[in-house]
């Protein structure tokens, strides 16, 4: 008997997620539905340990503006700038590409990726004028951002990969 694989599957055309069980019948049925599961469970994984962290870092902080004096002010310098280069480092190669065959998609990865970068950039300049943990929450929504990013870029390269067999 084969296992059964519960997989979340992108509609190109409606920009919908489905729910989608796959019956392993065969070696690349099995790969794609492993591949799904463990994206999208790193996906929630990661955004599942930001919660409880946030709410912890949330309830100890002092709920006052930051100096650059703070260890945490630089520390969120290097988390932001990872985040930007992570983000630019996808979004620069499909900017004019067509990694996202379907347009929707792209446009609603792009801005999702620009309001990431955003939060990213500007997280360490309100660190200095508002309570510190409203910065580390948009830091924590870049990150966010970075993990569904990558997780949407691979599910569209598995896609690609996936069409460019069947026309072989």
């Amino acid at each position: 008997m084969f296992p059964v694989l519960i997989s979340l599957k992108w509609l190109p055309r409606s920009s919908l997620l489905r729910w989608t069980i796959l019956g392993v019948s065969s070696q690349s049925n099995q790969t794609t539905g492993t591949v799904d599961v463990l994206m999208w469970s790193t996906f929630f994984v990661t955004v599942g340990i930001a919660i409880p962290t946030t709410a912890l870092g949330w309830r100890y902080s002092h709920h006052k503006p930051g100096t650059p004096k703070d260890p945490d002010f630089w520390f969120l310098i290097q988390s932001c700038s990872m985040a930007l280069l992570s983000l630019l480092t996808m979004a620069l190669p499909m900017w004019k590409g067509e990694d996202l065959p379907d347009k929707t998609a792209r446009i609603g990865v792009h801005l999702f990726m620009t309001a990431g970068a955003i939060s990213a950039f500007i997280a360490p300049i309100l660190y200095l004028f508002i309570p510190t943990e409203w910065s580390a929450l948009l830091n924590i929504f870049a990150g966010a951002v970075q993990a569904f990013a990558t997780l949407r870029l691979a599910l569209a390269a598995e896609g690609t990969t996936r069409s460019h067999k069947k026309k072989i």
